[in-house]
């Protein structure tokens, strides 16, 4: 004892209060983990990474899903990377899964571009908010394009004006084209009809190539191989960027009258995206980040560009970053536009 008290006699009371500081430090340093802080990337090791889709096996929705689950292992340390198809209402089944599942980093999924319309005029169903979700990337950029047949009689938009009725082909209510041709009609105040039913963009092609009806409005990569045959021509580009080798076709904002500025500003948001990747609100900080640098390091990777030419999907990548601030500002829209679009979308 005396011995202690000479120690402590010498040590002082701020050597006392080092030492069992450095008692303290190296108890800690022998507990299991200490002194290492998980990593984004630690969390991932050995965990799945769910991916869900709302298009149907075979969609081009699911086909993108599918190509991005088959390589994110290679850039994140998971066990597997499996693709659940959630089908249903008008895909907004899907998107609301999405959007309630467990913000922890292990669901996420793509998003159709098209729910930005749904969201806005208040579609009845909807339980997520666009503007929330934790935005990770948009793979591909893929404008939409209102085709004619060369044979036909309304190979310029001028002869679409001067006509008597221009029938539009759709797959009906609640899908992309057929809101478009409703806001086309609304827009333009061309003489149109809408013809719904078809089962997708390929039927609704040879419709317009056999006469059926006189036009499409499609996706560019889609539309692309009856374009390059000259079954199809393009007479007007919905919105985003100008498409290579077709920088004179007309955008539909340059023919849009006055009055409808927002709605051309929010088609322009929507047609400068197209392949969605999201999680939902709340997803710790530093996986979310992780999970950004990893599509961004894919969309970048010489494998995977491979193997999405291999599969004709085309890759056009946009950070997630820019995405959040997108939709954060394509949702704030005013009262009056939104009473706008639903007397296009829904109550016509």
């Amino acid at each position: 004892m005396k011995g202690s008290g000479k120690i402590i006699k010498i040590i002082g009371y701020k050597g006392l209060v080092s030492v069992f500081t450095l008692a303290a430090l190296a108890f800690l340093l022998v507990l299991p983990g200490a002194g290492h802080a998980q990593t984004a990337m630690d969390f991932y090791k050995g965990k799945t990474l769910k991916m869900l889709t709302a298009g149907g096996p075979g969609s081009g929705h699911d086909q993108y899903v599918r190509l991005y689950a088959a390589h994110l292992a290679r850039f994140l340390p998971v066990d597997a990377v499996p693709v659940e198809n959630v089908v249903g209402g008008g895909e907004l089944i899907g998107h609301n899964k999405l959007y309630e599942s467990t913000p922890d980093g292990l669901t996420i999924g793509g998003v159709n571009r098209g729910m930005m319309l749904f969201q806005i005029i208040g579609t009845k169903g909807i339980r997520f908010d666009l503007a929330k979700l934790t935005w990770l990337a948009n793979m591909a950029a893929e404008p939409r394009l209102m085709v004619v047949s060369p044979k036909g009689k309304f190979t310029s938009l001028d002869a679409i004006r001067a006509s008597k009725e221009f029938k539009i082909g759709t797959e009906g209510a609640g899908t992309t084209g057929h809101s478009d041709a409703l806001i086309v009609k609304e827009v333009t105040k061309w003489p149109v009809k809408i013809v719904a039913g078809y089962t997708g963009t390929t039927e609704i092609q040879l419709a317009v190539v056999k006469g059926e009806v006189d036009a499409n409005i499609g996706v560019y990569d889609t539309l692309y191989p009856m374009l390059v045959s000259g079954d199809i021509i393009p007479v007007l580009q919905m919105g985003g960027r100008k498409i290579k080798g077709l920088e004179n076709l007309p955008l539909f904002k340059d023919i849009a009258p006055p009055g409808y500025e927002a709605l051309m500003r929010l088609l322009d948001v929507q047609y400068s995206v197209s392949r969605l990747v999201a999680g939902p609100p709340g997803i710790p900080a530093d996986r979310a980040a992780l999970l950004r640098e990893v599509f961004k390091k894919m969309a970048e990777d010489k494998t995977f560009l491979e193997a999405a030419a291999k599969a004709k999907r085309n890759i056009e990548f946009t950070p997630g970053e820019a995405i959040q601030k997108m939709m954060e500002e394509a949702m704030k829209v005013s009262q009056k536009d939104v009473d706008m679009l639903q007397d296009i979308l829904v109550k016509k």
